[in-house]
């Protein structure tokens, strides 16, 4: 996870479910085989690391892998969840923003995964965005995932349906919240990018009620960044990334890209060389 300004796994029982994930996205497996013949000679860095559901997948198949997580918490919950790993698989504290432990070029791959990179500012973005890009191998990959702009439909829909047909004050009321908290569907068709508060830790409510109304304002109702994939293509190349590949949830990449074939995925994960 990037810094986000405070720490975020203070609580054990967010710390416990996400040491306790295994599953693997459908993109993240495209690109493994996409890898699978150079993947044993390649040194990996997985930013975001949590509680280690990928850390399953992919540190038995590269050379060394390091998982950093900006969360400490998270870092102690790694060593615990895999004591067994040998000497070229580590975890340390370290913030995607701003990682001088690494080697200018020391990474054949690196992993920053479920949209982790959308948790600060625009500004941040771009500075972890430069900083991975330099702690990257020159023909190395870079896999993220992100947050789709093309999705606001989607995103704005049930709220709207609760405001006309919801029976019920307080959910009308929620809704009504909601809405006045972001920007209006229309407007941000026109924007590149935008910070959405997308709700995505409410179902998490123990996690409210164990840390009290100051982190729930802090952290489950958080903006995230979302962005319009020509866009973070766009953004991407002006770093310096290049050959860049951009996959559906379902790990088909999409091709010729446009509103309409990327409109249906929330998330999109970006494939390309550093």
């Amino acid at each position: 996870m990037v810094n986000t300004g405070e720490r975020i796994g203070e609580t054990a029982d967010y710390v416990e479910y996400y040491a306790h994930e295994s599953y693997i996205e459908k993109a993240e497996e495209t690109i493994i085989n996409l890898l699978k013949e150079n993947l044993s000679k390649m040194k990996m860095l997985d930013i975001g690391v949590g509680g280690g559901r990928t850390t399953l997948h992919f540190a038995h198949l590269v050379k060394e892998y390091v998982g950093i997580d900006y969360d400490e918490n998270m870092i102690y919950a790694c060593r615990k969840r895999f004591p067994d790993f040998d000497n070229t698989v580590s975890f340390l504290p370290a913030d995607a923003r701003s990682m001088n432990i690494f080697e200018d070029g020391f990474f054949d791959f690196i992993l920053f995964s479920v949209n982790g990179i959308d948790y600060v500012s625009h500004k941040e973005r771009l500075k972890a965005l430069r900083e991975i890009k330099r702690v990257g191998k020159k023909g190395g990959y870079f896999l993220f995932s992100s947050h789709n702009l093309n999705y606001v439909d989607n995103i704005f829909a049930p709220k709207y349906s609760v405001l006309r047909r919801s029976k019920n004050l307080g959910e009308r009321l929620k809704a009504l919240l909601w809405i006045l908290l972001n920007h209006n569907a229309k407007r941000l068709k026109t924007q590149d990018y935008s910070m959405i508060r997308d709700e995505m830790y409410f179902h998490r409510l123990k996690w409210v009620i164990a840390g009290g109304w100051r982190r729930f304002r802090r952290y489950d109702n958080r903006p995230n960044y979302y962005i319009k994939p020509k866009a973070q293509i766009k953004q991407l190349e002006n770093i310096g990334f290049r050959s860049i590949k951009v996959y559906s949830m379902e790990g088909e990449e999409i091709k010729n890209i446009g509103e309409d074939n990327t409109k249906s995925d929330n998330w999109l994960h970006y494939f390309c060389e550093i």
